[in-house]
Formats: structure tokens, C-alpha cells, sequence
């Protein structure tokens, strides 16, 4: 059995870092938003997340 109760189970959304597109003379300070926001396909649900979860826990024994 593992260590880890199943919710404490965090997956890391990646983040995708775009530069910021401001008119002001200051150097651009990039901007960071989840990657779900910028591709869609990247987004995970519940029960995704769930089953992520349960698998992973799985594999740890």
C-alpha cells in the first residue's frame, strides 16, 4: 500500500510562458497561463485525473 492517501494525488499541469505584449518601454515580463488555456487537448477532467491517479498509485504498490 502506498504511502499516499489517493487525494493527495497533485499532477502538474505544464505551463505554456508567453511573452507579454505591452507597448510600454519596460522589457516584456512573460506572461504565464495553464496550458490547458492555450491548447485544450492539454485539459484534464476528473475522471481523468482519477483514473491517473488510481494508475499511478497502482504501479507504486
Amino acid at each position: 500500500m502506498s504511502r499516499y492517501p489517493a487525494h493527495r494525488v497533485v499532477l502538474a499541469e505544464p505551463v505554456v510562458v508567453r511573452p507579454d505584449r505591452s507597448p510600454s518601454r519596460m522589457p516584456p515580463s512573460p506572461t504565464v497561463e495553464p496550458a490547458a488555456a492555450a491548447r485544450p487537448e492539454l485539459r484534464i477532467d476528473a475522471n481523468d485525473r482519477d483514473a491517473i491517479a488510481r494508475r499511478l498509485l497502482r504501479a507504486r504498490g
